[in-house]
């Protein structure tokens, strides 16, 4: 049995800037960290804009750029942990043998699943 505790957290800030009636500006910053990543600088920039074209305001155009990360999936820290060559090990058989595909073929070394230590 593998355990391990895991958390993944994100706060959001925004604000809207109307500087003109058909022109407004959205900035904001939203902030990501999780376990089992040594980098916990993870601020990321995010701004919008949002213009109206013609004095009716029924056609808006939009626009928006952002810095964006991607967490590190549970599912493959856990593999990490579970598929050591110790706790569970993967061996390939290259050109098994039939029935029993023990009996022959070339085995290769145990894999190991591992994470850099100071992940990014």
């Amino acid at each position: 049995m593998i355990t391990y505790w895991n958390l993944q957290a994100g706060v959001y800030l925004q604000d809207d800037f109307r500087v003109s009636k058909s022109l407004t500006l959205s900035p904001g910053v939203r902030f990501e960290t999780q376990t089992h990543v040594g980098d916990h600088n993870n601020f990321a920039p995010r701004f919008g804009i949002t213009w109206a074209p013609f004095k009716g305001g029924k056609t808006t155009l939009r626009g928006s750029w952002g810095i964006f990360y991607d967490w590190l999936a549970p599912g493959t820290y856990e593999q990490t942990l579970r598929v050591d060559g110790v706790r569970q090990q993967e061996l390939d058989i290259f050109d098994p043998s039939y029935p029993d595909p023990g009996s022959g073929g070339i085995e290769t070394a145990t894999n190991q699943y591992r994470l850099t230590g100071n992940l990014p």
